[in-house]
């Protein structure tokens, strides 16, 4: 699969249900927040208000919601009535209606959180940022053959960074493949990072 640049192809790579609800989510946070802005951000669809607002994302059975951990803990009972939440992701399968005034909520508390979130950085000295390393194509084909897709989505954001820059920047083949191998199987038992343990923060 090709590595997309924007949510129009992503959308139109999906399958028809898929696209359906993809479209539905991508209206609605528009109407939501007409401000905000739209990228692909860690491979998927994003929106964009002083930092990153809220991805989205198509799987096999379901469509996820990735608002940040602490609208998922917010959230939670509220949206147990429609779909699942694992691994920090809301999940609503296709055959369930999507809770159009709940994801309003959801994005509306993401927008005050990020813009309380510039209230406070003007305060605070900036650190530089870290290059951020694009997925490679074969690195996103191996996450959803392997269904760790949300799992990869699930750890920080520096880890996805590390992961793929890490496989990316490998100069053999061989070295790649490796690399590649070591993050599925660290995604997998969900407790290791780079070959040191990782314990997932509980707020």
């Amino acid at each position: 699969m090709a590595t997309v640049y924007d949510i129009d192809t992503y959308i139109e790579q999906e399958a028809p249900l898929a696209k359906r609800y993809l479209k539905a989510v991508r209206t609605l946070i528009r109407k939501t927040v007409p401000k905000a802005t739209e990228k692909i951000a860690w491979g998927m669809p994003t929106f964009y208000l002083e930092g990153n607002l809220i991805h989205f994302a198509a799987f096999k059975n379901h469509i996820s919601l990735f608002p940040g951990s602490d609208a998922v803990a917010k959230f939670k009972k509220e949206w147990a009535k429609h779909g699942d939440i694992s691994k920090g992701t809301m999940q609503l399968p296709y055959q369930n209606a999507l809770p159009q005034a709940l994801v309003r909520k959801i994005v509306k508390f993401c927008v005050s959180r990020n813009l309380s979130k510039k209230d406070r950085s003007r305060k605070v000295v900036q650190r530089p940022k870290r290059a951020r390393h694009p997925m490679p194509a074969f690195v996103r084909s191996a996450l959803l053959r392997m269904d760790l897709m949300e799992a990869y989505h699930a750890r920080p954001p520096y880890q996805q960074n590390d992961y793929v820059g890490w496989i990316g920047q490998a100069a053999r083949e061989e070295t790649k493949q490796k690399r590649l191998s070591q993050m599925l199987r660290e995604l997998r038992a969900g407790n290791l990072y780079m070959n040191m343990p990782y314990r997932k923060s509980v707020r």
